[in-house]
């Protein structure tokens, strides 16, 4: 089985990572002999990362780049929803959020978007991560049908953005910034479980990481595939 690892967002903890390789992703690089693709945002740490992961392709992405990709975001969406729905009153908060979790959101899909580009050579299975990510209870990393993600068994999606897996097709299909937006856009007007729009959602928490991904991997078609194992992140001293 040829298998790769794509680490993408923001470098974090290299130090610490370096430090303790037993329970980070160098340990699952190891073990499936993993080729490795990173795409951070380019800042001093990404370097480092760089340096620490040797990954066969990288890419620094300005984050220059970011109010721009968030615009688009929202000139697509509102486009689709706003034959259903007024929205208009939503963008100037939307737009005057920084740093938020929704801003963060969109900064992970930016990174998968250019990341996953990178991959090449026919793999079997692609495995996405982030590069601060470690294991109390190790995935085992296999085989998945074409139509399933794998993702981690934990309560209400928590954590799944941590690491996850599936086909190198579906993989690509998967991390696409407009496959990302097609299916919050199906969120929105078709309401969270066939109920309220994504937004109104109680504890829904539009534009969240981990249901912006579950999301995504459902409305594109996919399968949430849970297995036992469990993450944490390995956090700066």
């Amino acid at each position: 089985m040829r298998a790769a690892l794509l680490l993408f967002g923001q470098a974090r903890a290299t130090d610490r990572i370096e430090a303790n390789p037993g329970v980070s992703s160098l340990s699952v690089i190891e073990k499936y002999k993993l080729d490795v693709y990173c795409c951070f945002w380019d800042e001093p740490e990404a370097h480092k990362s760089i340096e620490l992961f040797k990954p066969k392709s990288h890419a620094l992405i300005s984050p220059d780049v970011f109010p721009a990709w968030k615009a688009e975001w929202w000139k697509k969406w509102s486009r689709e929803v706003g034959k259903v729905q007024d929205v208009s009153h939503r963008w100037p908060r939307f737009n005057n959020e920084i740093l938020t979790s929704r801003d963060n959101t969109l900064r992970y899909w930016v990174l998968a978007h250019h990341g996953i580009k990178l991959l090449s050579g026919g793999y079997d299975l692609v495995v996405a991560s982030r590069p601060d990510v470690g294991f109390a209870i190790y995935p085992e990393i296999e085989h998945v049908l074409p139509d399933q993600i794998v993702v981690q068994d934990r309560w209400y999606f928590s954590y799944i953005d941590h690491i996850f897996w599936g086909a190198s097709a579906s993989m690509q299909k998967l991390l696409n910034w407009d496959k990302m937006i097609a299916a919050m856009v199906k969120a929105e007007i078709m309401g969270k479980y066939g109920r309220r729009p994504m937004s109104l959602a109680r504890g829904g928490r539009w534009l969240s990481g981990e249901n912006t991904l579950a999301l995504t991997i459902q409305l594109s078609g996919f399968t949430l595939a849970k297995r036992q194992f469990k993450t944490f992140v390995i956090r700066r001293k």
